[in-house]
């Protein structure tokens, strides 16, 4: 419940059976924060309330930890982007918005909405989608990728009507659970009103109307089993992505598939002339935004810790030189803004478990021989009897037995993760906590898994298809650089023994992905 706002007003919140307060100068109503309309100062306390229901906790309303991650008390931005340019950005995914929800900037003076958005609309849309897990990363890659090639567009006889739309593949109120990519868009100008989200459109009259005639894939080379543009698979043209490659593209796709720290590393490599020879002030938004992805995936080039190739080197250089116009250093301004940004991500002890689960999260199904009876389209070459496997993976910042916070009992965690699994159909669910250990001062990962496979056998498969999973030598072992157990008895609880910390700080998802198709694939009946 929250009052209309004063100079100094103060609200209080009440979200399920939770209370808390609001505080700060000219914060905007609660839908306009859930839009990511964020003012600096705001800042969330809570005061009290109830222990909520699991039910009540799974339905309640994100809008309240949208304020709890935006608190923020800095007066100066780490990252100072020429407004000019800024407006320019913020009209052009004004128009891509334009160009497949009809949707103008109410903030517009009405003769330039005339100008600048003519009632005929864009006949050819070519939509350019991030992964489903809409990390910083993907959702950098598609934002630049679209402003740029549609920049390429205008002014083209042949591609006048032509326009790159970003599709950021989650539901806009998703969107304030990955509080770094927020406030990279607040600090570098982006409009977050002008962004286009996947439950937005109506993909079923985009595919009637024909107007989407190409689509490019940025940070992933294939659509997810469950992504909603499944029907427009045919018109993948162009795929950019730094990811184990799937091959499940059309042949006829232009691919750029490299195994960069980044995927905007690759993204910065198309675009770096354009951006180093048109724009020679300093201060370049979209700059901004790739120079901050590259950051953030390589932490900073931290070889130790993850995945970073010389590409990454040279292309974060060469953004700070033509954002910053100075080269990294340990105390420079690159520095600074990757520390502001690792703060923000690693905030994340206000999330309950099932919005931890869900803000970063992808999912694939993966098909194994297995004995019993199959018709023949259930059949691989060989002419076993195939089984489909549905696995997920959720990434988060938290240790496994921290997850929902400190008074979160094993069995909250337990049942909140079952229940995620079992909304999305889960087969398997795999939890890969990443952060910083206060204890030993080191970077840490963990991984724990659950199986909920009532359509198969009985709990005692589940525990088979979990020991073989993590079992010593085994594939997703030997991956992750070995796996001992998680210290935590909560943890332990929660996953039923399973959950471990790897021995090799690197094991970020990406290399996980590939070891758990592996494994499903391989994996054979126990009975």
């Amino acid at each position: 419940r929250v009052p209309r706002p004063g100079p100094d007003f103060v609200a209080r919140i009440e979200v399920g059976r939770r209370s808390s307060v609001v505080s700060g100068a000219k914060v905007a109503h609660m839908r306009v924060l859930a839009r990511c309309g964020f003012e600096k100062g705001t800042s969330l306390q809570v005061v009290g309330g109830r222990k909520e229901s699991p039910k009540r906790r799974a339905g309640r309303s994100i809008a309240a930890q949208s304020v709890i991650m935006m608190s923020a008390s800095e007066t100066a931005s780490c990252i100072p982007t020429d407004q000019t340019l800024v407006k320019e950005v913020n009209l052009m995914l004004w128009k891509q918005r334009y160009a497949v929800l009809g949707l103008v900037d109410p903030k517009l003076d009405p003769k330039d909405k005339d100008e600048e958005f003519p009632k005929k609309k864009t006949k050819k849309i070519h939509l350019v989608l991030g992964n489903e897990a809409a990390d910083l990363d993907s959702v950098v890659c598609a934002l630049v990728y679209s402003v740029m090639t549609s920049r390429s567009y205008e002014g083209q006889s042949d591609n006048d009507e032509l326009i790159a739309v970003p599709v950021i593949c989650i539901p806009r109120g998703d969107l304030v659970l990955r509080n770094e990519l927020v406030w990279l868009l607040r600090e570098t100008g982006i409009d977050c009103d002008a962004l286009v989200f996947q439950d937005e459109l109506d993909i079923g009259q985009l595919q009637e109307s024909n107007s989407v005639t190409e689509v490019h894939l940025v940070d992933h080379n294939a659509l997810a089993q469950t992504s909603p543009f499944q029907g427009f698979h045919d018109k993948i043209t162009t795929v950019i992505d730094h990811h184990h490659d799937e091959n499940t593209y059309p042949e006829s796709a232009a691919t750029t598939i490299y195994p960069t720290g980044s995927c905007a590393t690759l993204v910065g490599e198309r675009f770096a002339d354009v951006f180093a020879t048109k724009n020679k002030e300093k201060g370049d938004p979209l700059v901004a935004l790739l120079l901050s992805a590259v950051a953030v995936d390589t932490q900073l080039l931290q070889k130790e810790v993850t995945r970073v190739d010389i590409r990454d080197e040279r292309m974060l250089k060469k953004l700070a030189e033509l954002f910053f116009d100075e080269r990294v250093s340990l105390d420079d301004p690159v520095s600074k803004l990757y520390g502001k940004l690792k703060q923000k991500r690693g905030d994340q002890s206000a999330l309950s478990t099932p919005d931890l689960l869900r803000r970063d999260y992808k999912q694939w199904r993966v098909s194994s021989s297995r004995g019993g009876e199959k018709n023949d389209d259930e059949k691989n070459d060989d002419g076993d009897a195939k089984t489909s496997w549905t696995v997920g993976v959720a990434s988060f910042g938290v240790p496994l037995g921290e997850m929902g916070g400190s008074g979160v009992g094993a069995e909250t965690i337990k049942a909140d993760c079952f229940a995620f699994a079992l909304q999305r159909n889960l087969d398997v669910l795999v939890l890969m906590s990443a952060f910083d250990d206060p204890n030993t001062n080191t970077f840490t990962r963990q991984i724990a898994a659950i199986a909920n496979f009532k359509h198969k056998n009985a709990d005692s498969e589940k525990e088979n298809v979990l020991d073989a999973l993590f079992a010593r030598g085994g594939v997703l072992w030997n991956s992750l650089g070995g796996l001992s157990l998680v210290t935590s008895d909560r943890a332990l609880r929660a996953f039923g023994g399973n959950a471990f910390e790897q021995g090799d700080a690197k094991g970020s998802r990406k290399k996980a992905q590939p070891a758990l198709a592996e494994f499903f694939e391989r994996l054979e009946s126990s009975s």
